[in-house]
């Protein structure tokens, strides 16, 4: 939605394009130590990532610990893409408010 609210249109297949990374930097589809380093270092850059981290820790070993530091993590980025997406939005309505107004009179 960020993406949208900021790019329009074209932030859709960012969007795509992201999610795609994301599959193949993630360390989901096959280990992490097998990827070429630029992949690990687009990975550690990618919300997925520490989403699996803490799903695997939790599954494998039950650590609560490197569960609740990695959705720390994915928060903070929650948190920074909410705020970028609402600045966007109110940016926009902004700008397109006074030519809706100008318009319907």
């Amino acid at each position: 939605m960020m993406l949208v609210a900021v790019f329009g249109t074209l932030g859709k297949l960012v969007g795509i394009a992201l999610v795609v990374t994301q599959l193949a930097s993630s360390g989901g589809t096959f280990p992490m130590e097998l990827a070429p380093q630029w992949i690990q270092a687009v990975g550690g850059c990618l919300p997925m990532t520490y989403v699996l981290r803490s799903l695997k820790a939790v599954i494998s070993t039950g650590n609560g610990d490197i569960y609740w530091s990695n959705l720390g993590v994915v928060s903070v980025y929650l948190i920074g893409f909410a705020a970028v997406m609402l600045i966007a939005y109110l940016f926009r309505s902004s700008k397109e408010a006074p030519l809706s107004a100008a318009a319907a009179h």
